[in-house]
C-alpha cells in the first residue's frame, strides 16, 4: 500500500494551487468541519495569521494527498515562535486530515519525518482532537520518530446524535427541561406567531441579506452590551461574510432564524457537512430573555434537522456549557498538543510546559478559591 512522500507547503499560493486535492483529501478523511476546505482555510490565515504566513506538511502518492496538517505561526514570547493549527475563538479551520484506507502508521511516519522542513523548533497545536484515533496515532508515531510529545486534554464538546426520533430524544432529557421547553413555546405564543426558519443550500445571493439579519440580532445580544458583539471587533462580520460565501458554494452553509411575528428574535449560524451540522454561532435578542430563546431555537432545530433528514449528528462546537448539557448530549475532548523536534530550545519549552503548568493551575485554583 503507498504511503507517499512528504512535503512541506509554503504561502497560501501553493495551498490554493493544490487546492482542489486538498478538498478531495478533506472529503476522504474523518474531519467533518467544511472550514478545514482550502478556501476556506485560507480566508481564515488573511485575516488572523501573523503576515499571512502559512506551512503545510502533506504526504503525496502519485499526485494524491494521503495527509495534511496545516499550521500558521503562534508567538510564545518575545523571542520564540512555534507552528500552531489555524484555529481561534472565532474560527476553527485547523485540523489533521488523513486519509485512513491507507497504510496510516506509514503515512503519518512520513508527516513525522516533514518536521525538520517546518521553521519552528516546536509545533503548539490547540484544538486538536486528542483522543480521535488519528491523533493518538500520530501522537505515538511522533514518539516513535524520536520527537518529543505532550498532550493534555483542554475542554469537552457537546455532541448530539439524531439518529432517532424527537419523541426519543425528549425521553432522555429531564422532567424539568421538557417542562421549561414547553413554556417557553406557551409563553411566545403569546407574544404572537413564531416559527423557526431554517435556511439550508443558500444561493450567493441570499447570503449578505440573511447574514445582515444575523448580525441585526447580535447587535441585541449581551454581547453587544459587553462590546464582544461580531461587529465589535474590527473586520470580523467581514471575514465571516466572506466565510459564509464560501461554505454557501458547496450548500453548506446553515443560518436558522427564530421569528415571532416576523421579527428575528435568535440565530442559529453554522454549516452542515458530511451528516454533521456544526452549532457554531448563537445568540438572541437580550429583551427576550426570559422565553429561553436560545435553547428553544436549538430544540426547534433539532426538529427541522429530522424531518428534512439532514444530519445524523450535531457538534455543538466549543466548550459544554450547561444550557448545552440539558440536551444530555455525548462528547468529545479538545486539547493541545506540544510536539519538540531534537532542538534543545523546544525541547526545553515543552519540558516546562509538561512540568510548570500543573503546579501553576492548582495556585491559580486556590487563589480562586
Amino acid at each position: 500500500m503507498p504511503c507517499g512522500t512528504v512535503s512541506c507547503l509554503t504561502g497560501l499560493s501553493e495551498l490554493r494551487s493544490c487546492a482542489g486535492d486538498w478538498d478531495d483529501l478533506w472529503s476522504r478523511s474523518v474531519a467533518s468541519s467544511p472550514t478545514c476546505r482550502a478556501e476556506v482555510l485560507a480566508c481564515w490565515v488573511e485575516r488572523f495569521a501573523s503576515d499571512g504566513e502559512f506551512r503545510a506538511l502533506v504526504v503525496e502518492d502519485q499526485g494524491r494527498l494521503l495527509a495534511a496538517l496545516p499550521l500558521v505561526p503562534k508567538r510564545l514570547g518575545p523571542l520564540l515562535i512555534a507552528g500552531d493549527l489555524p484555529v481561534n475563538d472565532w474560527s476553527q479551520c485547523g485540523d489533521l486530515l488523513l486519509d485512513e484506507a491507507t497504510d496510516v502508521d506509514a503515512v503519518l511516519r512520513r508527516l513525522a519525518n516533514g518536521f525538520e522542513q517546518l521553521p519552528w523548533s516546536l509545533l503548539w497545536l490547540d484544538g486538536a482532537r486528542i483522543e480521535s484515533s488519528r491523533w493518538s496515532q500520530l501522537e505515538r508515531v511522533f514518539q516513535e520518530a524520536g520527537l518529543a510529545v505532550f498532550s493534555e486534554p483542554r475542554f469537552n464538546v457537546g455532541l448530539l446524535e439524531t439518529t432517532t426520533t424527537l419523541q426519543d430524544l425528549e425521553k432522555s432529557w429531564s422532567k424539568n427541561f421538557r417542562k421549561d421547553l414547553r413554556r417557553s413555546a406557551r409563553r411566545l405564543s403569546e407574544q404572537g406567531q413564531y416559527e423557526l426558519n431554517l435556511h439550508t443550500n443558500i444561493a450567493q445571493a441570499d447570503v449578505d441579506s440573511l447574514f445582515q439579519r444575523v448580525l441585526e440580532v447580535d447587535q441585541k445580544t449581551w454581547k453587544a452590551q459587553s462590546g464582544t458583539a461580531i461587529e465589535d471587533s474590527e473586520g470580523l462580520a467581514e471575514y465571516y461574510r466572506c466565510q459564509s460565501r464560501l461554505l454557501a458554494e458547496h450548500g453548506e452553509l446553515v443560518i436558522a432564524l427564530l421569528e415571532v411575528e416576523g421579527q428575528a428574535i435568535a440565530y442559529e449560524f453554522g454549516w452542515l457537512a458530511k451528516s454533521v451540522y456544526h452549532s457554531f454561532k448563537v445568540g438572541f435578542d437580550e429583551r427576550f430573555a426570559k422565553f429561553a430563546p436560545g435553547q428553544f431555537t436549538m430544540y426547534l432545530l433539532i426538529e427541522k434537522l429530522l424531518d428534512r433528514n439532514l444530519a445524523e449528528t450535531i457538534d455543538c462546537i466549543g466548550p459544554l456549557s450547561e444550557a448545552t448539557s440539558r440536551f444530555r448530549p455525548g462528547s468529545y475532548t479538545v486539547g493541545r498538543m506540544l510536539v519538540a523536534n531534537q532542538n534543545l530550545r523546544g525541547r526545553a519549552v515543552l519540558a516546562s510546559y509538561k512540568n510548570l503548568m500543573p503546579l501553576v493551575r492548582r495556585w491559580r485554583k486556590r487563589l480562586a478559591n
